[in-house]
């Protein structure tokens, strides 16, 4: 299948071109050099497959093959008679962002189902394979769940998979800002696909475990590669281009769940590590003054290796001048700078040309004239930033300078999936 082709404007020559030549004429126009790739996982627990350290009951712990651990059950169905594989874990900082990686086989028959979970007394969040409700077997179905307020919610996640032929690599984000755990699938070579969200409020279990269920058969069976807990390598804050908006929320309220309407779903960092999952700050209307009120508790206190600060859209309506919105961004990439975080600004977006939303202020020359002006003047004389993103590289027009309609939502104003897929194309290291 041939790539996708996509319109850009490189050197000031409008150009179709596929990612991965995008992606390469870029990458030699970057006012700032790439930063150093991340060393680590970030973790604070990994087993890689290792027998030691693994207690486990009704059942029988086995290693198939060098760094895989298996879970095997070996009684019979019945009420509190699941196999269960257990192993202490840590986490980052109480009540603060955490993501929990694995790499999951089962086995796919009628009546099997297994979960890798994290319990403490009623409270929990898992990830089971062959169940679509987290309660019952359905095979091929996976579901994940989580605790929250006393009540159990469940979201199913996948079907029709043969997680006991190929494994299943996931990844659950735990987000302290809105109490849910984020489900993404990881494929190498491909950004985190997202697949869905539940409620859970936040704990810290003793232990990590894999689990058979209880009415399963004897012969059920759960394995795994691995098993992480990490905090965030990379954290994205900002207002809606940085949350996702239309599609895409982190905010569960406003129930945008399209997980391709957004630039770190087509954004490949970090490759070579697993944790690469880029965590979403993004909170829509926020001014750079917002970003800065939060980018501690936000951000940098969630221990990220790098932070990307998205450039406020929301500052010209607000009334900020140029003056206060530099001192709002030098001030943020200070905080993410002296804490020893990588710093990436993002340019803001310049709107549109035609005016779709009547009387908005992103419609206008001035609008666009605003955020282009501060960028060129200001943005590569900040100190402690170690990368400059600039979307509009990708997205404008050549004769204007506003985003390239192709490239916008209906309201003129945030991007499609076109263009939040071109502007994670730009988003490599």
């Amino acid at each position: 299948m041939s790539e996708t082709l996509i319109r850009a404007v490189v050197d000031g020559q409008d150009m179709l071109l596929t990612i991965s030549e995008l992606s390469a004429a870029l990458s030699c126009n970057q006012p700032n050099p790439q930063p150093a790739p991340a060393i680590d996982e970030n973790s604070t627990f990994i087993d890689e497959g290792e027998l030691s350290g693994w207690t486990i009951s009704n059942g029988t712990k086995t290693a198939p093959w060098p760094s895989w651990v298996r879970n095997t059950k070996t009684s019979s169905p019945g009420p509190g008679m699941s196999s269960v594989l257990s192993r202490p874990v840590s986490y980052p900082a109480a009540s603060k962002d955490f993501i929990v990686y694995g790499k999951v086989r089962a086995k796919n028959a009628p009546g099997c189902f297994s979960v890798v979970w994290l319990m403490s007394g009623s409270k929990s969040l898992s990830i089971w394979f062959g169940s679509a409700d987290a309660a019952s077997a359905s095979q091929g179905a996976i579901s994940i769940r989580g605790s929250f307020s006393d009540a159990l919610h469940v979201k199913q996640v996948g079907s029709g998979f043969d997680y006991e032929s190929e494994p299943v690599e996931f990844a659950l984000h735990f987000d302290s800002k809105f109490s849910t755990i984020n489900c993404y699938f990881m494929r190498d070579g491909q950004p985190p696909e997202f697949r869905g969200r539940v409620r859970c409020e936040a704990f810290q279990a003793p232990t990590i475990q894999t689990v058979t269920g209880s009415g399963a058969p004897a012969y059920t069976w759960i394995e795994h590669d691995y098993l992480m807990v990490c905090r965030p390598n990379i954290i994205g804050i900002g207002d809606s281009i940085e949350d996702g908006r239309m599609g895409f929320s982190a905010d569960p309220s406003i129930n945008a769940v399209d997980g391709k309407s957004s630039w770190r779903a087509h954004a490949l960092l970090l490759q070579g590590l697993r944790n690469r999952l880029v965590v979403n700050k993004g909170v829509p209307g926020n001014t750079s003054e917002q970003v800065l009120s939060r980018i501690y508790s936000d951000a940098v206190d969630n221990g990220p290796r790098y932070i990307v600060v998205g450039c406020s859209n929301n500052d010209y309506g607000s009334g900020v001048t140029h003056e206060k919105r530099t001192e709002n961004i030098v001030s943020t990439v200070s905080a993410v700078s002296q804490s020893g975080i990588k710093c990436i600004l993002r340019n803001s977006l310049y709107g549109s040309s035609s005016p779709i939303v009547g009387g908005s202020a992103v419609t206008n020359g001035a609008y666009r004239d605003y955020h282009k002006l501060w960028w060129d003047t200001q943005a590569a004389a900040i100190s402690g930033v170690d990368y400059l993103i600039d979307p509009m590289t990708v997205l404008r027009n050549a004769a204007d300078d506003y985003v390239n309609s192709e490239y916008l939502a209906p309201d003129g104003v945030h991007p499609n999936v076109a263009g939040y897929t071109v502007i994670g194309s730009i988003f490599r290291f």
